[in-house]
C-alpha cells in the first residue's frame, strides 16, 4: 500500500503528517538525524468491535535510500529553473497484535511513503505567432535525463532544448504558461518518469490585433440647439455607456487613436479621454431637429497598424420650440350681419418631432372685444353679429403656445375687415308726445324726433332726412326740429296726431315712420262772464241777520282746468264787509252789525276771477235796495237743517215754511241748486221730495231756494238736508280681481307679508268694523284679523304644495263678504335633476349587431328649467329626438331614448364610458354608464409579410430553419385572436404552432415545393386563413452576408424612427455576370408590419409605433426587451438568384404611458402589538405596466404618520415607533401616494394592530375533584371549589366543553365557569365521570387552557320493590345473554383451530408417502420380510414403499436410504451425517437380493 505526499521543503523535519487510507491511519513523527521516521499504526476497522483489544507498539522504520537531501542550486546556460527534490521512505513490513475473541490475531502492512520537496525554476520567453518548431531555449538538470512536460503540449523537449509545438497566439492562449517537467534518472534502469521541477515560459506580445469596439453601433442622444453638448450614449437598458476599444495587445501595442468619418460637414468633434472616445457638438455648428433628426458617421479606432470601426448613430433630442405662424399678418373679410360663421385659418406650424411637443394652444390676446373666437386647430370665428361695434374693422392680436411651454408664445396680427349692410334709420321712440300751450309760441319749435343709422359712420347708408305730411306743421329735415305753421287754439282742437319720416341714402334708399301727438295746454286766453241777474231788494229786516241770503249770481269761463275755475269777490261798503260771496256765487249778509239803512240802495262790485297762471276777472256791478215795505221775509228762516234717514220713503220736509201772508200765491219759487233740483220740486210751496235717499250716493244736500213776488221782493233760503246712515250696504273685499290670483316664490320665510286684504263699505264708520278671517283650513298662511294682513306661517316649499287655494272673510257684523284668492308657489331650482333610467352601471353589447334604444328617464324635483342631457364626445349613444318633458305638479319628468349611433367593433374600441350629464339650468347630475363591448370572432387571422418564395441554398439539414417567424395577427381579443400555425406537408416541414417557426423535417425530393401555412384562430366558430410560400432549394452557391450588422438597435415605444438603421449585404466567390460592376441587393422585412425598408438600401424605418407592454405580453421581446426583426437580402448577381437572412435585435426601451395601479381597493394587514422598531409590516400592492425608471419610483404618505414609515423606493411599510400597550385591536388608514415620473395615484391601506396574546388561560388547578349525587335532575349547576381560570394578559376568558359532551353544558360568566345537567342522572351511568373543560381568551391569536374535572356519582337510588324485581331479572337476562354469547365465540375458535391441524397433516402425510414410493421404485429395494431386514420389534431395518409411518426414517431432502437414527439424531450429529457422500449408505452389507 503506497502513499504520497506533497509538502514544502522547510516542513520536512518535525512535522506530523496524517494520512488516512482505507481506514488506516498512519502518525508520522517526522525525520530525526538518523533519517528515521516514528511510525504508529492502528487499524480503525478492529476499533468497532467491542471485545477487541488492540496493542499498538512503536516500530522504528529506517530510511532505506534518499535520492536528493537538501536544497541545492543547479545553473543552467540559459535560465535558472526550479528542482523537485524527492525522499522516498521504504517501509519494512509492520506487524499489530489484537486479542478478537479470545484469540490473538496477527496482521502484517507494507508501506511506502514519498515526499516531494518543490521549487520554481526562472522563467523563459518567447514571442508569440512564432512558426511551430521554434527553439526556446535549453534545459538541464544534473542526475536527469530524458525531459518531458507533463501540462504542456505546447513545447517539447528535442535533446535537452526546449521547441514550439504550435503556433502560440498570447490573446488566445496563455501569456504565460507553467509547465511541469518530469525526467528519469540517470543511474536508473528503470525508465521511470520523476518530477523534477517546472519551467514558467512567458508568452511575448506583438501588435497582431485590432483594436475592437464593444459595439458594432453605438447609439447617443443630443439636444438640439445646444452647442458643445457632449453626446450621451446609452445601451438597450438605458444605461450610459461609453465609446471605447479593447485591443488584445498589451502597451505599447494597444494605445489607441480615434477618428471620424465625414469631415468639416459633420457637426460634431472628438476627444480621446484616456481610452474613451468623447463626442460632442461642434461650438459653431447648429443641430436641429425639425431638419435633420439623426445623424449616422462611422467612428474609426487604431493603435497604429490596426484599424477597426464602429457605426454611431446619434439621436438629435427634440427640444419643446414654440410653433411659428405661417405668416406675420392675416386679413380677412367678414359681413356686418354675419354671425356664427367660420373667419378663415390662421395657422401655426409647429416643427417638432415629438408628437407631446405638438399641443399647441390658441388665443386671442386683444382686439376681439367679445366678438371672435379661435378654436385649437387655429379656426377663427365669428360668434357675434359686428353690427353693434359700428367699426370697420377689427385688429386681432392671436397667440400659440405650447401647453408645455406657456410662457413661451408667438403672436402674429390679423385684420378683419367688416362690409356695410344698408340698414333702415331707426327712430329712438315709436311714438313722440309733445305737449305745448296753445298760440303762436309753437312757431319757433315744439320738439325734435330722433332717429339713428346702425350702418357704419361716413357712408351714404348712414345719412337720412325727415319729412313730414302736414299743413299745420313742418319738420326740419336734417334736426327732426317740428315747428307749426300758424298758432294753434286749444278752444278749437286740443291734440293733432302726425307722421314723421326719416329716408335715407342708400341704394335703394330705406326709411322708417314714427309717430308724434301733439297736445296742446289750455292758455288763459279768455276772460270770465258774469251774470248778476235782476237786482235784488232786501227787507230792513233782513240787513242785520248774519248769513241772509241776498241773491245768486252765475258766471262762466271758456277755459279750462285753473284757466276756468272761477272765485267771487265783492267790495265793501264804507269800509265794511256788509255783503259776503261764496264759490257758488251766493251773496249774503255778512256782518250782523253793519250800517245798512233802509230805503237805501246800495251798490256792489262783484269780481268774478280765474284761477290761472295770469289770472283774468270781470266786474259788474249789483245795486241791492234796502226796502222798508213788508213786515216779514218771504221765508220764514233762512237756512233750513234737516236730517233724512237713507233707505226711507219720503214725500215732502216737514218744517219748510213760507210766510204765507207775505207770499202771495202769485209768488215764484225757484230751486237755484241744479242738483238738489235733481231730488226735489217745489209743488204748491212744498218742497216735494223724488224718490228714496241713499247715504252712501251724497251725504248733503245744499238747496237755494228763490222766491220773488210779482211785485219785484225776492228772498233766499239755503235748505241743508244731511241722509243719516244705517247699515244698509255689506263690506266690499277691494281689488278683488287684483288679489284673486297671486303667485309668490318658494323658500319665502316664516312671517313674510303675502298680502294686505282691505275691504271698504259705504256706511258710515260705525256700520264699518270689519273682522277678517281665512275659511281654508291647513295652509301656511294666517290672516290678521283686523288688518286683513295675511302672512306666512310656514316656509313655503313648491315641491309639497305648488297651489293654495284661499278662501278670505270680512264681516262688519251684519253682512259678509268673501274673496277666492289663488296663492300659486312658483319654483325655484333648488333641486337637482336625477338620472332615474337607465337603472344599470354597466352594459355588454355584442359587436356588430345593431341594439335597441337605452331608455332614459330624468326626474326634476322643480318644474322650472327645462331639462336637457349633455353626452361625452367618446360615448357612442346620442339622443335621436329630445326629451319629452311632463311637467306634473310634483316636479317634472323627461323621457327619451338613447341610441347607438352605429354598430360597435370590439377591434375599434373594447370599452366605452358614457358620461350622462343631466342639466336644469342650476344644477347639474352625472352617471356613468360603462358599455363594455363584447368580443365576437368576426375577424380571420391576416398573414403580413409572408412571401411568395424562398429560395434555401444546399446543403440542408433535418432541424435547419426555414421560416423565423410568421407574422400574423387576428384583430379579435382573447381567444378568438389567439392563433394557432399549422404546414403542409407535414412529411417535410414541422411548424411551431405558436411562434410560427418552420424547420425541415426531411429532406424533400424536389427541389421546388409549395408548402400551405394554415393560420388558424381558437375563437367559436373558428377562423382561418391560408398562405403559400413556394419553397426552391438551390445548390451550392454562394449567399449574401450581412456585413457591419449592429447589436445595440433601440428603439423607444410609442415613437417612430426614420431612418432608423442601414443593412448591407456583400456576396463574396461569385462570377459576376457581363456588364455587372457589382451584386445589386434587394432588402425585404420578414413578418413585422411595423418595419419598413428601402428596397434598394436597405435603410429600415419604424413607421408604425410600437407598445412595449402589448409586445411583452404576447412574448415577442427576448428577457432583454429585444424585438427580433427578420431582415433579407436578395440578388440576382451571376445570372441566378441567391438570398439570405439575418436578425436584428432592436431593443425596445420603455416609456411611461401606464399608470401606477393599486392591486387591491383597500389593501388589509394585520399585525401584533409587539413588532418592534424598523420591523416590517408588509409592502405596499402596486403595479406598474412600465418598466424601470418608468415604473414606480416613489412611495409617499399623503399625511405624517405617526408609527409607520414607508420606503420611498421599494414601498415597504416599517414601524418607525412602538404601539402602546392596549388590549384593544386599533385600527390605522393609510393614504400612500404612488408615483412613477409622471403619474400618481393613491392606495389606501388599512392596517389592523391587534394586542399581543403572551399568556394563555390558567386554571388554579389541572384537575379538580368534586361529586354528584346520582338522583340529580336535569338543570342542577354542578359545584367544584375554585374553578376558574386566569389570564396575564387581562384577556376576557370564555369557558368551553368537549363538543362531543353531552351531558353537561357550561356558560362563562366573571366569576367563572357555571356547569349544569342537560339531563337526569341514568340508573346505569358509571361511578366516576371526567369532564375536560377548555378556557379560551379573546385576543388573536387564541390561546387555550383546559383542566379536568373528576366528578364522582354518590347516593343511593331507591326503588319500589316491583320496580327492583323488573331491574334484577332485566340484569340477570342480560348476564346470562352474554355467557352464552362469548360460549359460542370461544367453541367456534376451537373448531377452526382444529380444522387447520387436520388438514396440515394430511396434506404432510399424503406428501411423504408419495415421495417414499417414488423412492423405493427408484433405488430397487424390495425387501421380502421386514423382519429379514432390522428384525422383528425393530425400526433399524428398510421401510417398504407402501408404509406412511413418518418413524420409517425417509428423509425426503436426500435420494439415499436413511437410517432412522439419522432423523432422531441430535443437531450437532446431524452435522457429521451430511458430511457423508450423497450416496453412500448405512449399512455394512446389502440386502440379499441385491446381490
Amino acid at each position: 500500500m503506497d502513499f504520497s505526499l506533497n509538502v514544502p521543503q522547510e516542513s520536512l523535519i518535525d512535522t506530523n503528517f496524517e494520512l488516512i487510507p482505507q481506514r488506516r491511519k498512519i502518525e508520522v513523527n517526522g525525520l530525526n538525524e538518523n533519517n528515521e521516521v516514528q511510525v504508529i499504526v492502528s487499524d480503525t476497522k478492529l476499533l468497532q468491535s467491542e471485545s477487541s483489544h488492540i496493542t499498538l507498539k512503536p516500530y522504528t522504520i529506517y530510511v532505506s535510500s534518499v535520492l536528493v537531501q537538501g536544497s541545492q542550486s543547479h545553473v543552467i546556460p540559459t535560465k535558472r529553473m526550479s528542482h523537485y527534490f524527492t525522499v522516498i521512505i521504504k517501509v519494512m513490513m509492520l506487524k499489530v497484535e489484537t486479542i478478537y475473541g479470545g484469540v490473538k490475531v496477527h496482521d502484517s502492512m507494507l508501506f511506502k511513503l514519498e515526499i516531494v520537496i518543490n521549487e520554481t525554476f526562472d522563467s523563459i520567453s518567447i514571442e508569440e505567432e512564432k512558426p511551430n518548431g521554434t527553439r526556446i531555449d535549453d534545459f538541464s538538470l544534473p542526475g536527469f535525463k530524458d525531459f518531458e512536460f507533463v501540462d504542456c503540449p505546447e513545447f517539447t523537449f528535442e535533446q535537452n532544448t526546449i521547441y514550439t509545438n504550435k503556433i502560440l497566439d498570447r490573446e488566445r492562449g496563455n501569456s504565460e504558461y507553467h509547465c511541469k517537467i518530469k525526467a528519469t534518472f540517470e543511474k536508473d534502469n528503470q525508465c521511470t518518469l520523476r518530477d523534477v521541477g517546472s519551467v514558467i515560459i512567458s508568452i511575448e506580445d506583438i501588435n497582431d490585433n485590432p483594436p475592437v469596439f464593444p459595439r458594432q453601433t453605438y447609439f447617443g442622444k443630443v439636444k438640439e440647439n445646444d452647442p458643445e453638448a457632449v453626446v450621451l450614449f446609452q445601451d438597450t437598458s438605458g444605461k450610459s455607456v461609453k465609446i471605447t476599444t479593447a485591443d488584445r495587445d498589451i502597451t505599447p501595442n494597444n494605445n489607441i487613436t480615434y477618428t471620424l468619418s465625414g469631415g468639416d460637414d459633420l457637426p460634431f468633434s472628438l476627444t480621446n479621454n484616456d481610452r474613451d472616445a468623447v463626442i460632442k457638438v461642434k461650438r459653431n455648428s447648429e443641430i436641429d431637429k425639425e431638419t435633420k433628426d439623426n445623424y449616422i458617421f462611422i467612428i474609426e479606432a487604431s493603435d497604429g497598424i490596426n484599424k477597426n470601426s464602429a457605426t454611431v448613430t446619434i439621436e438629435i433630442i427634440d427640444v419643446n420650440e414654440p410653433a411659428k405662424f405661417t405668416k406675420k399678418n392675416y386679413t380677412f373679410n367678414v359681413s356686418e350681419d354675419d354671425s356664427n360663421v367660420f373667419v378663415g385659418y390662421v395657422i401655426a406650424v409647429d416643427e417638432d418631432k415629438n408628437e407631446k411637443y405638438r399641443k399647441n394652444k390658441y388665443n386671442i390676446l386683444s382686439g376681439s372685444f367679445g366678438y371672435f373666437e379661435i378654436t385649437q386647430n387655429g379656426s377663427l370665428y365669428l360668434k357675434n353679429t359686428a353690427r353693434q361695434k359700428q367699426t370697420l374693422f377689427f385688429e386681432l392680436i392671436v397667440s400659440v403656445s405650447d401647453e408645455n411651454l406657456p410662457e413661451e408664445r408667438e403672436t402674429t396680427n390679423v385684420t378683419i375687415r367688416v362690409t356695410d349692410v344698408n340698414e333702415s334709420p331707426k327712430f329712438n321712440q315709436s311714438l313722440y308726445n309733445f305737449l305745448l300751450l296753445e298760440g303762436d309760441a309753437c312757431m319757433d319749435g315744439m320738439g325734435q324726433v330722433y332717429a339713428y343709422e346702425i350702418d357704419f359712420k361716413d357712408t351714404d347708408n348712414s345719412m337720412f332726412k325727415f319729412s313730414i305730411e302736414s299743413n299745420l306743421f313742418n319738420v326740419d329735415p336734417e334736426t327732426g326740429n317740428i315747428t307749426c305753421k300758424n298758432s294753434l287754439d286749444y278752444e278749437r282742437k286740443t291734440e293733432y296726431e302726425l307722421e314723421v319720416k326719416a329716408v335715407d341714402k342708400g341704394s335703394p334708399p330705406l326709411s322708417s315712420t314714427t309717430k308724434v301727438l301733439v297736445k296742446l295746454e289750455d292758455a288763459n286766453d279768455n276772460d270770465p262772464i258774469l251774470d248778476v241777474g235782476t237786482n235784488p231788494v232786501i227787507l230792513c229786516s233782513n240787513i242785520r241777520i248774519k248769513g241772509k241770503p241776498i241773491t245768486v249770481v252765475r258766471a262762466s269761463d271758456a277755459d279750462s282746468g285753473l284757466n276756468g275755475q272761477l272765485t267771487f269777490s265783492i267790495t265793501k261798503i264804507n269800509g265794511e264787509d256788509i255783503f259776503g260771496i261764496d264759490d257758488s256765487g251766493l251773496v249774503f249778509v255778512k256782518e250782523e252789525n253793519n250800517t245798512l239803512e233802509c230805503n237805501k240802495n246800495y251798490t256792489v262790485e262783484i269780481t268774478c276771477s280765474d284761477n290761472g297762471v295770469n289770472p283774468r276777472s270781470v266786474r259788474r256791478n249789483l245795486k241791492v235796495s234796502v226796502s222798508a215795505q213788508g213786515i216779514k221775509g218771504l221765508f220764514k228762516e233762512s237756512e233750513f237743517f234737516f236730517n233724512i234717514t237713507e233707505g226711507v220713503e219720503y214725500t215732502n220736509l216737514p218744517g219748510l215754511y213760507f210766510n204765507q201772508d207775505v207770499v202771495s200765491p202769485t209768488a215764484q219759487l225757484f230751486i237755484e241748486d241744479r242738483d238738489a233740483a235733481l231730488h226735489f220740486s217745489l209743488r204748491n210751496k212744498t218742497l216735494i221730495i223724488n224718490g228714496i235717499f241713499d247715504r252712501e250716493n251724497k251725504t248733503e244736500y245744499r238747496i237755494i231756494l228763490k222766491a220773488t213776488e210779482t211785485s219785484g221782493q225776492s228772498d233766499i233760503a239755503v235748505i241743508r238736508i244731511h241722509i243719516i246712515d244705517v247699515n244698509d250696504n255689506p263690506p266690499v273685499i277691494t281689488d278683488k280681481n287684483y288679489i284673486r290670483y297671486l303667485s309668490l316664490y318658494e323658500g319665502m320665510k316664516i312671517g313674510k307679508l303675502l298680502i294686505r286684504v282691505e275691504a271698504s263699505d259705504a256706511d258710515e264708520t260705525k256700520n264699518t268694523l270689519f273682522t277678517y278671517s281665512l275659511l281654508t283650513p291647513n295652509i301656511p298662511f294666517i290672516i290678521n284679523s283686523t288688518t286683513g294682513n295675511i302672512i306666512t306661517s310656514e316656509i313655503l316649499d313648491r315641491e309639497k304644495t305648488s297651489i293654495y287655494h284661499l278662501l278670505v272673510s270680512v264681516t262688519d257684523g251684519n253682512f259678509t263678504d268673501v274673496a277666492y284668492i289663488t296663492v300659486e308657489i312658483r319654483d325655484v331650482n333648488d333641486n337637482p335633476p336625477v338620472i332615474q333610467d337607465p337603472g344599470f352601471k354597466t352594459i355588454n353589447v355584442t359587436e356588430n349587431l345593431v341594439h335597441q334604444a337605452i331608455p332614459i328617464k330624468i326626474r326634476d324635483e322643480d318644474s322650472i328649467g327645462s331639462i336637457n342631457i349633455n353626452l361625452n364626445r367618446n360615448c357612442p349613444l346620442s339622443l335621436n329626438n329630445p326629451l319629452s318633458s311632463n311637467v306634473q305638479q310634483s316636479g317634472s319628468i323627461a323621457t327619451g331614448e338613447l341610441n347607438f349611433r352605429k354598430s360597435l367593433d370590439y377591434e375599434e374600441q373594447t370599452k366605452y364610458e358614457c358620461i350622462i350629464t343631466a342639466t336644469d339650468g342650476n344644477y347639474t347630475t352625472n352617471k356613468t354608464l360603462v358599455i363594455n363591448v363584447v368580443d365576437v370572432n368576426d375577424n380571420s387571422p391576416v398573414f403580413h409579410m409572408i412571401p411568395e418564395e424562398i429560395r434555401v441554398d444546399a446543403p440542408i439539414n433535418p432541424g435547419d430553419i426555414l421560416v423565423d417567424m410568421i407574422n400574423a395577427t387576428d384583430a379579435d381579443s382573447g381567444s378568438n385572436s389567439q392563433i394557432m400555425f399549422s404546414v403542409e406537408p407535414e412529411e417535410y416541414y414541422k411548424i411551431n404552432k405558436n411562434t410560427g417557426e418552420i424547420r425541415f423535417k426531411s429532406l424533400q425530393n424536389d427541389s421546388n415545393l409549395v408548402i400551405t401555412i394554415t393560420a388558424t384562430d381558437s375563437g367559436i366558430p373558428p377562423k382561418s386563413s391560408v398562405a403559400k410560400i413556394n419553397v426552391t432549394i438551390l445548390n451550392d452557391r454562394p449567399k449574401p452576408e450581412f456585413i457591419g450588422l449592429r447589436d445595440d438597435l433601440e428603439v423607444t415605444e410609442n415613437n417612430v424612427y426614420q431612418n432608423l438603421y442601414t443593412v448591407k449585404a456583400n456576396i463574396s466567390n461569385i462570377t459576376l455576370a457581363n456588364g455587372e460592376r457589382q451584386c445589386e441587393f434587394n432588402y425585404s422585412i420578414k413578418g413585422n408590419s411595423n418595419f419598413e425598408i428601402d428596397e434598394k438600401g436597405g435603410n429600415i424605418s419604424l413607421v408604425k409605433a410600437l407598445d412595449r407592454e402589448e409586445l411583452v405580453s404576447l412574448d415577442r421581446l427576448d428577457r432583454l426587451s429585444r424585438l427580433g426583426l427578420v431582415v433579407e437580402a436578395k440578388t440576382e448577381c451571376g445570372n441566378f438568384p441567391v438570398s439570405s437572412s439575418t436578425t436584428l435585435f432592436i431593443t425596445i426601451m420603455d416609456e411611461n404611458d401606464n399608470k401606477p395601479e393599486c392591486k387591491q381597493q383597500l389593501q388589509r394587514i394585520e399585525i401584533l402589538q409587539s413588532l418592534s422598531i424598523n420591523d416590517e409590516v408588509s409592502k405596499i400592492e402596486a403595479k406598474d405596466d412600465d418598466g424601470g425608471y418608468n415604473g414606480i419610483q416613489t412611495y409617499a404618505a399623503t399625511s405624517t404618520l405617526e408609527y409607520f414609515f414607508i420606503n420611498p423606493k421599494t414601498g415597504l411599510i416599517s414601524l418607525k415607533k412602538k404601539f402602546p400597550t392596549s388590549r384593544k385591536a386599533e385600527d390605522y388608514l393609510i393614504s400612500a401616494l404612488v408615483a412613477d415620473p409622471n403619474n400618481n395615484l393613491v392606495c389606501n391601506i388599512s392596517i389592523t394592530v391587534n394586542p399581543d396574546n403572551f399568556n394563555a388561560p390558567v386554571f388554579s388547578q389541572s384537575k379538580y375533584t368534586t361529586s354528584l349525587d346520582i338522583g340529580a335532575k336535569k338543570g342542577e349547576v354542578l359545584v367544584v371549589d375554585d374553578l376558574k381560570a386566569s389570564d396575564k394578559d387581562n384577556d376576557t376568558i370564555t369557558y368551553n366543553l368537549d363538543p362531543d359532551e353531552r351531558l353537561f353544558r357550561i356558560n362563562s360568566s366573571t366569576n367563572g365557569p357555571i356547569i349544569t345537567l342537560t339531563s337526569d342522572i341514568k340508573v346505569d351511568i358509571q361511578t366516576v365521570i371526567i369532564l375536560k373543560v377548555y378556557a379560551v381568551d379573546d385576543v388573536s391569536p387564541i390561546k387555550t387552557g383546559t383542566c379536568t374535572i373528576e366528578i364522582a356519582i354518590e347516593g343511593q337510588f331507591c326503588l319500589q320493590e316491583s320496580s327492583y324485581r323488573g331491574v334484577k331479572a332485566d340484569a340477570e337476562t342480560a348476564t346470562l345473554f352474554q355467557i352464552l354469547f362469548y360460549s359460542m365465540i370461544l367453541a367456534l375458535s376451537l373448531c377452526v383451530v382444529l380444522l387447520v391441524i387436520l388438514c396440515y397433516k394430511w396434506r404432510t402425510s399424503n406428501r411423504d408417502k408419495t415421495k417414499m414410493e417414488a423412492y423405493y421404485k427408484t433405488a430397487y429395494l424390495r425387501p421380502q420380510n421386514y423382519d429379514d431386514v432390522v428384525g422383528p420389534g425393530n425400526n433399524n431395518g428398510y421401510t417398504y414403499a407402501d408404509e406412511t409411518n413418518f418413524d420409517s426414517g425417509l428423509d425426503p431432502y436426500y435420494s439415499r436410504q436413511v437410517n432412522p437414527i439419522y432423523v432422531r439424531a441430535s443437531l450437532m450429529e446431524r452435522a457429521r451425517f451430511d458430511n457423508l457422500s450423497p450416496r453412500s449408505t448405512v449399512l455394512e452389507e446389502p440386502p440379499p437380493d441385491y446381490m
